[in-house]
């Protein structure tokens, strides 16, 4: 069962995941919505428990609800934790966000390898590029 409490002006919920393992997790500033947000997190632990939903499908769901720049920006985010240089975190995010501008990508189910490579095709084949370099 999960638990609500207020830190501040946040709603956090605390419940135990699917290993068994307590989580907190911040709703919301409304407490109705909070309440919302707990039940469907106990829906889907209890669904996982009973083998009615896959692990990969759920997270696979929730990473559907999030635009794909959001999942640029934490894999950005994670490159920079993991001390990449500034120039290699400028270029990779120059060249994910020109990627996605081209081929209009704005969730990860949009993704598709043949829109990766008709855009790719764009590029000049000299080697230079001038939102390349």
């Amino acid at each position: 069962m999960a638990s609500l409490r207020k830190r501040n002006e946040f709603w956090y919920i605390r419940y135990r995941d699917e290993t068994g393992k307590q989580t907190e997790k911040k709703a919301s500033r409304g407490k109705s919505v909070a309440k919302s947000m707990a039940k469907s997190l106990e829906d889907r632990v209890s669904g996982i428990k009973l083998g009615t939903l896959d692990p990969r499908e759920a997270d696979a769901m929730n990473a559907e609800r999030v635009p794909i720049t959001n999942h640029v920006a934490d894999y950005i985010q994670d490159l920079e934790a993991k001390g990449a240089c500034l120039q290699h975190l400028r270029n990779i995010e120059k060249r994910l966000g020109w990627l996605l501008e081209e081929t209009k990508i704005s969730r990860l189910s949009q993704l598709r390898p043949s829109l990766a490579v008709s855009a790719l095709k764009a590029i000049p084949s000299n080697g230079k590029w001038a939102r390349w370099s």
